[in-house]
């Protein structure tokens, strides 16, 4: 089965996209916490995020 190189692209594309929105759907920590949101780093700890995420400067 031959897969063109379009829908190999559009594919790759809609992976990536659907991985970003599912990875940022639950929040991360350094975010909340820059925002000075402590409720919202309490939901996270205790939703079990990883603590020692890195997140992205602004």
């Amino acid at each position: 089965m031959r897969i063109s190189i379009k829908k190999l692209k559009f594919l790759a594309f809609s992976f990536a996209c659907a991985s970003f929105l599912m990875a940022d759907e639950r929040g991360n920590i350094p975010t909340a916490a820059f925002d000075g949101d402590l409720a919202k780093v309490k939901q996270l700890v205790a939703s079990g995020v990883d603590i020692n995420q890195r997140g992205r400067r602004r």
